[in-house]
């Protein structure tokens, strides 16, 4: 199947699959998993290296995930089990527009006193 999605550079057509099975290893899969096809040589290229896929929210809204930056693993897990998270920093999203936004602390410490009140406006108006 085929759709045309419209933005600022103009419309692109994605070929999409739906409902189907994501086979993750010999004994894992998802079923009902929408998929989108798009060639990802563009962005291997501007990053420099290889992506098979991007894991979007259709899948991960459906479990608590851990993302074990150290060994390089991406976890999924049913909602009704329990984590262990010791060892581990838990980061709450919000979700209130259907999106997930990561609530993470920020503070910010200004090096020097010479940046001007208007500057200052600029960043507080844009965040």
């Amino acid at each position: 199947m085929k759709q045309g999605v419209s933005g600022a550079s103009g419309t692109k057509i994605y070929q999409y699959a739906t409902n189907r099975t994501l086979q993750l290893n010999s004994s894992v899969s998802i079923s009902g998993v929408n998929f989108v096809l798009d060639d990802l040589s563009r962005l291997n290229a501007t990053v420099g290296r290889k992506f098979d896929g991007i894991i979007g929210n259709d899948i991960l809204k459906n479990y608590l995930t851990v993302i074990d930056f150290t060994k390089r693993r991406l976890l999924l897990y049913p909602f009704d089990q329990k984590l262990d998270t010791k060892g581990y920093t838990e980061i709450g999203f919000n979700f209130s527009d259907g999106r997930p936004i990561p609530e993470l602390p920020v503070s910010i410490k200004l090096l020097t006193e010479t940046i001007c009140p208007a500057m200052c406006f600029m960043i507080a108006a844009r965040g």
